[in-house]
């Protein structure tokens, strides 16, 4: 057996030992020094033992459950759990935050009842404030008339504001009162805790975070040997009434044998770091006053009211600092080592985007002040940041300029080619910031903990952060909203939109990691991190992977501007290849992206790339750059991989449906293209219903499946969002040409947050377009089919109004064989005309009318289509 002991107990050993060395004395004198001695040295051996920490080894651990694997198996003694409700396994744990969620574990197998002692172990942590009333997080017994009978449990929070380990044999009728227990400290508080409890034949012991919070005698009617093998659970209660404990375990253990003070103090030792275990203190941010640090003599340190903070007084276009003298340098003193954020809470000033930018260390320690790669570029701070005291300050933010606000800038990918600080042994450490736009003023700086949620209250006022996500995951757990669809719907992979994303989603896009500016910004040098990681969601989850972009005018890589058009095509090539060595099985590869005239072509106008020319140019066909684009494409990526083209705002446009359809048929003469992109942006979905839905029959007359690539429809009322959403979502998913749909953005920090596109609050709460769309999924029939449409079917025909009940508006179609005097009316129930929506001459084709309920009374109407002596009437109700 190991013992560890501190190094100051093994210094306080070696001065005993000096002690007892160094006594020369004889006889009585020599005896009575020696006794004293040992007297000492006793004392000084039961103190170190209640101190010290024992290894237990793992010869008495006979089961194990640490999820690690994915699955719930006993990875010892082959008592496998199995999941109930809700719970599931994620990221190597076991999750149970959904009520009705616990794993119910195979008693007769794992037998608590033969062992002579045990010991129960469990690494977990609660949702914050989630367990009250009472509850179990470990459970074996059984249930009689709904109470619990010969049991034993352990609970780290419960209704009366403590945490209990607990037996109870061969009282039936009020088994609590018959409990054996030893109390502790509630543990509610969202943080990673570990607990411990162990029974032999004298008493039952409770030891939390390693230390011992009671030992209790075992009443005469309470023993191992009693306790039921008929049930065993974990997060789940024997008592029926009770709830289930709302929580994440991430490791389960149980001994055959009692353990010892010591050995539990080395089982919470050596696990906090393994389950991020940490002390209050370490949860706290590190706050750095801006003027505090040495600043460069191109800084002002200025005053406004209450708050000093510093400013550059010049600007500077380039991508590092360039001197020492636009550089403050700051000594941080951290309390542990770990992976630290980096947030500052900071102001833009008048000039928006042109006060918006800055720069930090790539990582600790003093950085060459002329060296773009060591340096983090920050930009786009006017449309970044939160100043709510309850707003988490984790992804971009959308708030403007002219306020204090708080941003990460670390986990806000958007913003530039962010990082993490790692800190290991060295607690204190030497960090810089760089002025580049004057305007952009900075108050503090903070390092939080990575894994950690701060508020903007918590970086405020230097409080901890929670280590608990349930407050802002959104409740829904999965499967994905379109899992039962034909057609998928997806959305984008970046820093803000990750999260939860499997729950909700069946198909990855990368933001902005696959664009060739974001992988190969400096020549010849690769940064793969991101669009790795959104290649393993995909793949993971067996989701579609969509690679954005191969080419485009924008984001794309600075210094390809500089080469001859020869090289050009060189290096074209080389990235080609690169990507389709990494990623062998991409499913839809975006080759070229908004190539139409005004769009982002790789022209060289407006700032764009100007490698155009070396793909061809326009040349005979007018596209041959994009043709040239899509056969190196083909040759280089294996032959299952689908070719996309795609652009914007082409459905809401007959001419640049058009034109993409002029590209399109290039390509499909020689197999170039397999897919159909639009992006569906919300500049493009304020056309018609009837408008998209015809040019979707154009662009589907092709016989090519339609992606719509980058949906985002803006809403900064809730009312306004559901009501477009409703407009909107089921014309382009319910078109037989369209195979899905991917969503460019659903959470706060999407790029147009400042139009309110995003479906998730700020507090993770779901808008009620999110709630449609979940709704509208479940229960709508699609077909897909690629056949060649040639039109919409001919006759008189009146559709159903949608939405229907609605309020305040709603939208009718229809369609007429040929062509006449058309009129749409509304009537009341007993045939009062009330509205008058169409009274014109109208051509052969398909209509839509809007009907504006708001002066109406809510009720049941009538609406009735007349053209030509032929008449269709159906009826609409208005909920207000």
């Amino acid at each position: 057996m190991d013992f560890i002991i501190s190094n100051k107990h093994q210094s306080i050993l070696r001065l005993f030992g000096k002690i007892a060395g160094s006594s020369r004395s004889s006889g009585k004198e020599n005896q009575m020094f020696n006794k004293k001695n040992m007297v000492c040295m006793a004392l000084l051996i039961a103190w170190v033992n209640l101190t010290a920490q024992v290894d237990p080894g793992t010869h008495n651990l006979i089961h194990s459950w640490t999820f690690e694997d994915g699955t719930a198996d006993d990875r010892i003694g082959g008592a496998n759990g199995t999941l109930m409700g809700s719970a599931r396994i994620l990221q190597g744990s076991l999750e149970t935050t959904v009520t009705g969620s616990w794993m119910r574990l195979p008693a007769d197998l794992i037998a608590i009842n033969t062992c002579e002692a045990v010991t129960i172990e469990a690494w977990f942590r609660p949702v914050r404030d989630g367990n009250t009333g009472y509850h179990m997080l470990a459970a074996f017994g059984n249930t009689q008339n709904t109470v619990g009978t010969d049991y034993f449990f352990m609970t780290p929070a419960r209704g009366d504001d403590i945490s209990r380990a607990a037996i109870s044999c061969g009282v039936t009728d009020s088994p609590w009162s018959g409990e054996s227990g030893a109390n502790g400290v509630e543990y509610d508080d969202g943080l990673v805790h570990h607990m411990v409890s162990t029974i032999d034949s004298a008493n039952i012991t409770l030891y939390i975070d390693g230390a011992l919070q009671a030992s209790t005698p075992l009443a005469a009617n309470n023993s191992i040997a009693r306790i039921s093998n008929a049930f065993a659970y974990l997060a789940k209660s024997l008592y029926d009434n009770d709830a289930t404990w709302k929580g994440t375990i991430h490791e389960f253990n149980i001994y055959n044998t009692a353990l010892s003070p010591e050995n539990v103090l080395f089982l919470f030792e050596n696990g906090k770091e393994t389950f991020h275990w940490v002390g209050e203190e370490s949860l706290k941010p590190v706050i750095l006053e801006a003027e505090s640090g040495d600043a460069g003599r191109d800084f002002d340190i200025l005053q406004d009211d209450t708050v000093e903070y510093v400013t550059i007084q010049t600007d500077r276009t380039a991508f590092n600092p360039g001197s020492m003298d636009r550089i403050i340098t700051y000594e941080v003193s951290f309390p542990d080592p770990g992976i630290y954020d980096l947030f500052v809470r900071l102001r833009v000033g008048p000039e928006t985007w042109d006060d918006d930018s800055f720069f930090y260390g790539r990582e600790f320690g003093e950085q060459d002040p002329a060296v773009d790669s060591l340096w983090v570029c920050i930009n786009g701070l006017a449309a970044a940041g939160f100043s709510q005291p309850t707003d988490i300050v984790r992804e971009a933010g959308s708030l403007g300029s002219g306020v204090w606000k708080w941003v990460n800038v670390s986990k806000s990918a958007g913003l530039g080619d962010v990082t993490t600080f790692t800190v290991a042994d060295t607690l204190t450490q030497t960090f810089q910031i760089g002025g580049r736009e004057d305007g952009l003023d900075i108050d503090k700086l903070a390092f939080g903990k990575s894994y950690l949620f701060y508020s903007v209250g918590n970086l405020d006022n230097r409080e901890a952060g929670s280590t608990s996500i349930d407050e802002i995951i959104p409740a829904w757990q999965g499967p994905p909203l379109a899992s039962n669809q034909p057609k998928f719907v997806g959305n984008v992979y970046s820093a803000p939109q990750i999260q939860n994303f499997e729950a909700y989603w069946n198909k990855v896009t990368p933001e902005n990691a696959g664009k060739w500016g974001s992988v190969e910004g400096t020549r010849n040098t690769m940064s793969w991190t991101q669009l790795d990681a959104a290649y393993k969601l995909a793949k993971d989850n067996d989701f579609p992977f969509h690679f954005h972009v191969l080419i485009w005018g924008a984001q794309q890589p600075g210094w390809i501007n500089s080469l001859e058009p020869a090289e050009q095509l060189e290096e074209i090539r080389e990235w080609f290849e690169a990507v389709a060595g990494r990623y062998p099985d991409i499913d839809i590869l975006e080759v070229v992206n908004e190539p139409l005239p005004g769009h982002n072509p790789p022209d060289g106008n407006s700032g764009r790339a100007n490698y155009k020319e070396a793909l061809g140019g326009d040349g005979e066909t007018g596209w041959d750059w994009v043709l040239n684009s899509f056969r190196m494409a083909r040759e280089i990526f294996p032959g299952g991989t689908k070719l996309m083209l795609n652009d914007f705002s082409i459905i809401n446009s007959t001419s640049s449906t058009n034109t993409y359809l002029e590209i399109i048929r290039l390509l499909q003469a020689e197999n170039l293209i397999d897919i159909i992109g639009e992006q569906g942006h919300a500049f493009t979905t304020t056309a018609s219903s009837v408008l998209m839905t015809r040019n979707l029959d154009a662009l589907a007359a092709t016989g090519l499946p339609i992606h719509i690539t980058e949906l985002d429809i803006d809403g900064l009322s809730d009312a306004v969002q559901l009501q477009s959403y409703q407009r909107i979502f089921p014309t382009l998913y319910e078109h037989p040409g369209v195979e899905g749909i991917t969503l460019w953005g659903w959470r706060r920090g999407l790029w147009r947050d400042a139009q309110g596109a995003y479906l998730l609050n700020q507090d993770g709460t779901e808008r009620p377009a999110l709630v449609w769309l979940r709704d509208y999924l479940d229960s709508v029939s699609v077909v897909m089919s690629v056949e060649k449409i040639t039109e919409r079917p001919n006759g008189f025909h009146l559709s159903n109004n949608y939405p229907n009940p609605f309020n305040p508006t709603t939208q009718i179609l229809y369609s007429i064989p040929t062509s006449g005097h058309v009129t749409l009316k509304v009537y009341n129930l007993i045939g009062e005309e009330i509205l008058t929506l169409v009274d014109e001459r109208q051509s052969a084709g398909s209509y839509a009318a809007i009907i504006d309920g708001k002066n109406l009374a809510s009720g049941i109407y009538l609406y009735q289509l007349n053209m030509n002596g032929m008449r269709a009437t159906k009826r609409f109700t208005l909920l207000k």
